[in-house]
């Protein structure tokens, strides 16, 4: 293995940070670029993913997925293509091929419906 370079990483806060092949626990960065790999949490201003994943990732300008896959993002803009997200709150989606699990709509009314759920419960207990 090169010197400097690490194939995990725990916790990682720099400028520009790139992964390939290797994970990481969290990042926090200006500019991030995963290749074949994965990050945990993530917060950044502009995202790249391909061919690899990421658990939870919050953008402030725009987030990229690639054959990838994401469990949370949340950005201004989401280019994502031929990739997987659980729940995606963006202003601006151009998706192509896309899986996602709760937009905001779905996000939304999952909310409503658990909260009268949990309101018909507790008003239930009270009898």
């Amino acid at each position: 293995m090169e010197e400097g370079r690490t194939r995990d990483a725990g916790d990682v806060v720099a400028g520009t940070v790139v992964i390939r092949q290797a994970g990481a626990r969290s990042v926090k960065a200006r500019e991030v670029a995963v290749r074949q790999g994965g990050i945990g949490r993530l917060e950044a201003d502009t995202v790249s993913v391909a061919q690899g994943g990421v658990g939870m990732a919050l953008s402030h300008d725009e987030t990229t997925l690639q054959q990838a896959g994401a469990g949370v993002i949340v950005t201004r803009v989401a280019q994502i293509s031929d990739s997987a997200v659980g729940f995606l709150i963006a202003r601006e989606v151009h998706p192509q091929n896309v899986r996602v699990l709760f937009g905001v709509r779905e996000a939304v009314a999952f909310g409503a419906a658990a909260g009268l759920a949990v309101a018909l419960v507790l008003g239930w207990r009270r009898r």
